[in-house]
C-alpha cells in the first residue's frame, strides 16, 4: 500500500517514507489514524453496519473492525454510535443502524 500511495504522489517509496518520518509518521500509523477517522465518520454520519464499515475499511471481518476500533476508542462502535446518539439532537442522530 505504501508503493502504491508513493506511485500516486510521484515519488519513490523511500522518499515518501523519509517524508513522513520528518513529520513524526510512518505510513502505518497514518493508514491507522486514517482508518480509525473514517471509521468514526461512518458510525456517526451513516446508516451501514458494522460490518459494512468494517469491510469498506479493509478489515477481514467485523470481529477485527470490533477490535481496532474499541482499541481506538474504549469502546465498541454500537456503543460510540449510541453515546454520540444521545449526546446530539434528534435531528443529527440516524436512528436506523
Amino acid at each position: 500500500m505504501l508503493e502504491e500511495a508513493a506511485v500516486f504522489l510521484e515519488l519513490s517509496a523511500p522518499t515518501l517514507r523519509r517524508h513522513l518520518g520528518r513529520e513524526g509518521y510512518t505510513f502505518r500509523q497514518l493508514k491507522e489514524d486514517t482508518r480509525r477517522d473514517v471509521a468514526m465518520q461512518y458510525i456517526t454520519q451513516s446508516v451501514l453496519s458494522v460490518e459494512d464499515i468494517g469491510l469498506r475499511l479493509g478489515f477481514a471481518d467485523a470481529s477485527s473492525f470490533i477490535r481496532s476500533f474499541k482499541a481506538w476508542t474504549g469502546m465498541t462502535p454500537l456503543s460510540y454510535r449510541k453515546l454520540y446518539c444521545a449526546s446530539n439532537a434528534a435531528e443529527d442522530c440516524l436512528t436506523d443502524r
